[in-house]
């Protein structure tokens, strides 16, 4: 080997282990990001945009709904504690699709999102017709809305509600509640009121809905940052609401959940914008999840969200001093007066007062957690739980014999549970882009990182050798010079003895002459 060749193998191994640790894995993410980028940008030219347009054609989405149905009536007209009792599951298979793509020059794109609701009995505990006692929704609405009114008014709703015998419990059937009914008080109050104040002689909590959007978004395509690919910058044309009581609690913040922006670190806060929630809902990480072995990252809703300001100070921006119980969110700003607040279901998470409120609610996290897992890379959830309990709250009122003598709660109306599950077949399909790109970078760099060790390796034991060889002659030839010099030292006394002898012998004959 050429004097400088270990040198050679040595610098040429050291590079290849740089290739394997640092430049092949940052060239190959670079790669990654911008494919993942390219595809996760909303335009009609991407390979996100057939997902992003029909997203249940993707991933099926339906919505649970479990009814808490009040099983002591009487008593609690006389002040007993509700006792209720979960009715459910009734699910529905949801179909969504945006409509009207406008395309703008700062990257955002409007649309509508209507959705239809497709009943599955099959799915269901029985048929929608069964009918259950729950809260008399219009009327303790109506009553709510009227207390701060003259006592005239209320004297009215009164006598309104007792000649239309209405009271604070009745009988409907699960498809009345939901799609709505004829309501004989909620009538002769629109009379009294006009339309304006009341809309509609029928009530139902999905009234309305079903093939409809619930308002006009405006959001970011990624184009031109992939950090705000769906975030909603608009919402019926505004970027804020007007219900709370400061700049930050009126944000409009996040997506609307179906996606989030790619590469997703641990350590953000997520945002969901939900109208009906009227506020922008944080989700924080909580742990390492899988699917299919894919890696996802569990977000859920912290228990502070529905916190009251004795446990949770900064939630004064929602509340200004009407946040009754810990673990409801008073949205009555929001919900043209009437008592509304929102939970999780079960009062999950909620304060020991308010759970002890209402007998027959049992709290379990894993069925009651407000939560979803999203694929860090691509920020697709993969499995989405929107879990959310709808409260109405009871208080007496003096002038309805019904209500005198009821205890202040929160009646737990009903909960509903909107879930996506990905399919395996799609899972599949990012299990062999993605994976086998992150897998060909790991092979990489291990490899890489093993032949350059290697030519180092043996560019070290070449050096070992060459060092030992080397220091093996320097030995045998300082021998061989220590024997040479020996032997001259030899050869030179043997010389000198042989020319005394030879100068006797020259001059012996000289002697006798002397």
């Amino acid at each position: 080997m050429k004097p400088c060749g270990h040198v050679t193998l040595g610098l040429t191994g050291a590079i290849f282990v740089v290739l394997g640790v640092i430049l092949i894995p940052k060239s190959m993410n670079a790669v990654l990001q911008f494919m993942v980028k390219e595809i996760m940008t909303i335009c009609p030219c991407s390979q996100l945009y057939p997902s992003w347009k029909e997203p249940t054609s993707v991933i099926p989405l339906y919505q649970t709904f479990y009814f808490l149905e009040i099983e002591n009536p009487d008593e609690v007209s006389q002040g007993a504690k509700p006792k209720v009792k979960e009715v459910g599951p009734y699910v529905y298979n949801l179909t969504m699709h945006r409509d009207g793509g406008v395309w703008h020059l700062n990257d955002t794109v409007t649309y509508i999102q209507p959705i239809w609701y497709h009943f599955v009995e099959s799915l269901s505990v029985s048929s929608d017709d069964r009918v259950i006692t729950t809260i008399n929704f219009p009327l303790v609405a109506a009553i709510s809305s009227s207390r701060n009114m003259s006592s005239g008014v209320q004297h009215f709703l009164a006598a309104l509600a007792q000649s239309t015998n209405s009271t604070l419990f009745r009988r409907l059937s699960i498809k009345e509640i939901l799609w709505g009914y004829y309501d004989k008080f909620l009538h002769e109050a629109q009379i009294f009121a006009g339309k304006k104040v009341i809309p509609s002689d029928h009530f139902g909590f999905l009234m309305g809905r079903n093939g409809t959007s619930n308002g006009l978004y405006n959001a970011y395509t990624g184009a031109g940052n992939y950090k705000d690919v769906a975030r909603i910058a608009y919402w019926n044309g505004t970027n804020s609401l007007n219900f709370w009581y400061s700049k930050w609690a009126n944000m409009i913040n996040g997506t609307d959940g179906t996606m989030f922006h790619p590469f997703i670190d641990k350590s953000e806060i997520l945002y969901i914008f939900n109208p009906d929630t009227c506020r922008s809902l944080p989700y924080i990480f909580k742990e390492d999840a899988w699917y299919l072995d894919i890696p996802l990252h569990h977000y859920y809703l912290p228990p502070y969200v529905y916190a009251n300001t004795t446990y949770h100070p900064e939630n004064k921006e929602f509340c200004n001093s009407r946040c009754l119980f810990s673990g409801v969110f008073n949205i009555s700003q929001c919900s043209r007066g009437a008592p509304l607040g929102l939970s999780n279901p079960h009062f999950l998470y909620g304060s020991k007062d308010l759970q002890d409120s209402v007998e027959g609610l049992n709290p379990n996290v894993s069925l009651h957690e407000n939560f979803f897992q999203v694929e860090p890379i691509m920020g697709m959830p993969y499995i989405f739980a929107e879990r959310l309990q709808i409260n109405l709250f009871v208080e007496p009122y003096p002038f309805l014999s019904d209500m005198q003598n009821v205890p202040s709660f929160y009646f737990p109306f009903l909960w509903f549970e909107e879930k996506v599950t990905v399919r395996t077949e799609d899972a599949m399909k990012y299990k062999s882009t993605i994976l086998v790109i992150n897998t060909v970078v790991f092979a990489l760099k291990i490899g890489l990182s093993i032949f350059g060790g290697c030519l180092i390796l043996a560019a070290g034991t070449l050096l070992t050798r060459k060092i030992v060889y080397s220091s093996r002659e320097r030995s045998v030839a300082k021998g061989s010079k220590q024997h040479l010099l020996s032997r001259n030292s030899d050869n030179s006394n043997h010389s000198n003895s042989n020319n005394s002898h030879m100068v006797v012998n020259e001059r012996s004959p000289l002697l006798p002459t002397i």
